[in-house]
């Protein structure tokens, strides 16, 4: 899987696979080996919702208390839960210790309470009806649904043959409260 941003705006080419890794600080989370050959999706993915924690900036109500984690809940396949679960071994966001929830009853608001940033699958009903009001509050939603960013999901990753791509529906994040840093709005395609 190689990572492009939206629409060339000279960021990279296809001439330059992979070339943005590096500058989000993927390259030592998926390692050298893994990108000299290919990433796989989930591995890419999982690095993704790892560096958005640094990218966007949460507000404290986003949490229970000031010493509560980071959660990423993840709605999807356990390989992209395993792959993530890895790369935030001890690391932190914000000051938080990072945890990730692995949620397979989607359907269940109850296990998004505490999640900061979620991420359905396009497996799923991604996200289910009614994620709007549940979700109501400053988390991040992220999907690889078809979509998802112009239906009101925060960011989406599009896959464009062996590309993967951001949509980014920065109105959302502004609506939940959520600050979405300029490198971020910069590799992605915004939509409304």
């Amino acid at each position: 899987m190689k990572f492009f941003p939206g629409p060339d705006r000279g960021r990279a080419s296809p001439r330059r696979p992979l070339a943005l890794l590096p500058l989000l600080g993927l390259l030592p989370l998926l390692g050298a080996a893994a990108v000299a050959a290919e990433v796989s999706e989930e591995a890419l993915k999982a690095g993704f919702l790892f560096q958005f924690t640094r990218y966007v900036e949460w507000p404290d109500a986003a949490f229970a208390s000031p010493d509560a984690p980071f959660v990423i809940g993840v709605a999807g396949p356990q390989s992209l839960s395993d792959a993530l679960e890895q790369i935030v071994v001890g690391k932190t966001a914000g000051g938080r210790p990072l945890q990730v929830r692995r949620m397979p009853n989607v359907g269940s608001p109850a296990e998004w309470k505490g999640c900061a940033l979620i991420f359905f699958s396009a497996a799923n009903e991604s996200p289910p009806a009614g994620t709007e009001l549940a979700l109501a509050a400053p988390v991040l939603t992220v999907s690889d649904r078809a979509g998802f960013a112009r239906d009101g999901g925060m960011i989406g990753f599009v896959t464009a043959g062996s590309r993967l791509r951001l949509e980014l529906n920065g109105p959302a994040a502004d609506r939940a409260g959520l600050k979405i840093s300029a490198k971020l709005r910069q590799l992605a395609t915004e939509v409304q």
